[in-house]
């Protein structure tokens, strides 16, 4: 079991001198209880049990509220549904929606008709067979008069699609035998559009499409060439598909692009990995002009110290009120422990009032995020739980927390044969974690100036005995 176990607000106009001790009244064998109440951002109206037991790759939040899960799970919501569920808005499962689909979904979109489009790489879409594409009705079932899946043979996948606002759709789709990726579009119905260029290859996987108000087409991805021209992680295409040559990014070499985002200025803002002309470190998080351009005025902190070679963002949300959503595969954002997700103010500045606590745990991503019109915050992907006591592979977020929060948490029930002491900090002096028997004598046990501390103690460790207690001192 695990439980956070005290919360601090510092105190602004600190003086270098202060010091201020965070108490963890607990036993490492007892029964945890709350030394003092903090707001965490896990939902506890969201009752989706476990979770998933696979990744959540696409939410989809449906305009009755309804939540539409696409991953590689086999159950969700402590019920069994391959690939593709439906949950109500306080996360149980829906029963009444079909769970029969062969195969691993990557994309949901919903048209402006409310039918759905689900994308992956499936054979049979609630037991109808359906290459890789399909539609659902408003009511869940398959849409008989939708063709898309005849496009596409059992040794394809479609990664991402898009809408067009005249309702056609862009298919990334990737044929396993040749290993071309490659770019189509369709008619309303699923037929092919004949008046789109048939012959868009891409040397590695299309990640996003973004169909911007001109009408030119983004497409992003791990590419490096473009119909065998080199076009790195960006290219853009012309209504009619014809590759736009005279439009080439600041993107260089071995860029993965994960999304796009078009906002009001007319900037695209950019997730990924991202290596870019003129900059010394990767970046994770960009604006671009509608030229292609780097846009340097927007300056997000860094990511892990900008300094991990496998760090990335896969999904990114702009609130209305223009803050910044984004998830993927991080920890600390600008001096602040954010495991797999952030929010950032419109400049790109870390929202202090927006604190994950732990987190999303593990070593793998958030995948997708999706925002509810109340402010909540879904997010699906690669995870075994979030906060240590959360569900696996999908958790709703409440729309803001305490800010500027010191977090302390512990497990009391060994994993791994060792119990654990964690705390989160907000930037900011030196932390020190700190070990006592009898609230007397306090030694050291580890001490940082980041902002997140971890230490384990052996299951056999007789000095961590059950009168054993934890606290945090801050000294600025």
């Amino acid at each position: 079991m695990v439980r956070q176990v005290f919360n601090h607000k510092p105190i602004g106009s600190m003086k270098n001198s202060l010091v201020i001790y965070i108490f963890c009244l607990c036993s490492i064998f007892g029964a945890l209880r709350t030394a003092r109440g903090q707001a965490s951002l896990i939902d506890p109206s969201f009752l989706v049990g476990v979770g998933a037991n696979g990744a959540a790759n696409s939410i989809l939040l449906q305009s009755d509220g309804k939540i539409l899960v696409g991953g590689e799970f086999t159950v969700i919501a402590g019920h069994t549904n391959s690939c593709l569920a439906r949950l109500e808005n306080n996360g149980q499962i829906d029963k009444s929606f079909a769970a029969d689909t062969d195969g691993t979904v990557w994309r949901l979109l919903e048209q402006p008709d409310g039918k759905i489009l689900v994308a992956g790489e499936f054979t049979s879409l609630q037991g109808v067979e359906c290459y890789h594409l399909g539609r659902l009705l408003t009511n869940g079932l398959v849409d008989p008069d939708f063709q898309g899946g005849t496009n596409f043979v059992d040794d394809d996948g479609i990664f991402t699609i898009a809408l067009q606002p005249d309702g056609k759709i862009l298919a990334a789709s990737f044929d396993y035998n040749s290993y071309t990726f490659r770019l189509l579009r369709l008619n309303t119905n699923g037929t092919p559009d004949v008046t789109f260029a048939s012959d868009i290859s891409f040397g590695e996987i299309v990640h996003a499409i973004l169909v911007r108000a001109d009408g030119n087409i983004w497409v992003g991805g791990a590419f490096n060439w473009v119909n065998y021209q080199p076009f790195p992680g960006c290219a853009v295409f012309e209504p009619d598909g014809q590759l736009a040559t005279n439009l080439v990014s600041d993107f260089t070499f071995n860029s993965d692009v994960f999304s796009f985002n078009e906002l009001p200025n007319g900037n695209i803002l950019v997730g990924g990995l991202l290596q870019l002309t003129n900059a010394n470190t990767t970046k994770y998080l960009i604006q671009m002009t509608p030229q292609g351009k780097w846009d340097t005025n927007f300056v997000p902190p860094a990511f892990d110290n900008g300094t991990s070679p496998t760090d990335f963002i896969t999904s990114v949300v702009v609130q209305p009120d223009g803050k910044i959503v984004a998830g993927g595969s991080f920890y600390d954002v600008g001096g602040y422990w954010r495991r797999q997700i952030v929010r950032l103010d419109s400049q790109g500045h870390v929202d202090p009032c927006f604190d994950p606590g732990l987190g999303l745990i593990g070593f793998d991503w958030a995948q997708t995020i999706v925002r509810q019109p109340d402010g909540r915050i879904l997010v699906g992907g690669r995870f075994p739980s979030t906060e240590l006591n959360g569900p696996a592979n999908i958790e709703r977020l409440l729309p803001s927390g305490d800010c500027d929060a010191t977090r302390v948490y512990l497990r009391s029930v060994p994993e791994n044969n060792a119990y654990f002491v964690a705390g989160t900090y907000p930037p900011g002096g030196t932390n020190f974690l700190q070990f006592s028997t009898n609230l007397v004598d306090w030694a050291n046990i580890d001490m940082t100036t980041g902002s997140y501390l971890f230490h384990s103690f052996p299951a056999t460790d007789t000095s961590a005995t059950p009168s054993a207690f934890f606290r945090v001192k801050k000294v600025y």
